[in-house]
């Protein structure tokens, strides 16, 4: 799989005094953001879906700078064409 966006973490107190956050120990939350329509998204990801997603986010940016790359030496055969 994948999918565009970035994955973003987040700690937080949530409250109760006898937590463990309320001694430092803040609680870890991990968000899939992306920009859409011009309007920031995101979405909250169990930790069970963590790797998954990671994966999926590697996956999407991998494929991006492929198809940059390739984008790129097409962009060379067009310009030899010209020049």
């Amino acid at each position: 799989g994948l999918v565009r966006g970035c994955l973003l973490e987040r700690e937080r107190v949530c409250g109760k005094p006898n937590c463990r956050c309320a001694r430092g120990h803040k609680h870890r939350s991990l968000y899939l953001v992306r920009s859409k329509e011009g309007r920031s998204q995101q979405m909250y990801v169990p930790k069970r879906w963590e790797s998954d997603v990671r994966q999926w986010v590697s996956n999407y940016h991998d494929l991006r700078d492929l198809t940059e790359r390739v984008s790129e030496e097409y962009w060379k055969k067009v310009r030899k064409r010209q020049g």
